[in-house]
């Protein structure tokens, strides 16, 4: 018989950010990831931290870091820095998942190309 259990709070895996072992860090990350959808608001309250461990050079695992960044970004609505993440996140961010999260990240890079590409002020190459 399989046990089924229910996650009430996104704590625990939080809490574990705070270790200095970057092994346990990376479980707290991937267990993140996996109820970012349910827990973003809670995770939301941790970008300070989630995103330091993105920044720090050293921590082998940086990409799910800014993946995890860019999902509780794209449920706060601040698509700018949910693609900017995303981005970052690599190979991670799957591209050809058929998730709401996905397609609104590559809808924001479409624009942001196109409001780019239709800029008056868009610096021209002087072909004198």
């Amino acid at each position: 018989m399989t046990k089924v259990i229910t996650i009430t709070s996104a704590q625990g895996f939080l809490a574990q950010l705070k270790e200095t072992e970057p092994y346990v860090r990376q479980i707290a990350l991937d267990r993140l990831l996996e109820v970012a959808d349910h827990f973003w608001a809670e995770i939301a309250d941790h970008l300070t931290e989630i995103e330091a461990c993105y920044e720090d050079p050293s921590f082998p695992h940086r990409q799910a870091a800014a993946l995890l960044a860019s999902r509780v970004y794209y449920h706060l609505e601040e698509y700018g820095d949910a693609l900017r993440l995303a981005l970052e996140a690599g190979e991670l961010f799957e591209l050809r998942t058929k998730t709401e999260y996905a397609e609104t990240i590559v809808a924001k890079a479409i624009d942001d190309y196109i409001r780019l590409n239709n800029d008056p002020a868009k610096p021209t190459i002087n072909e004198n």
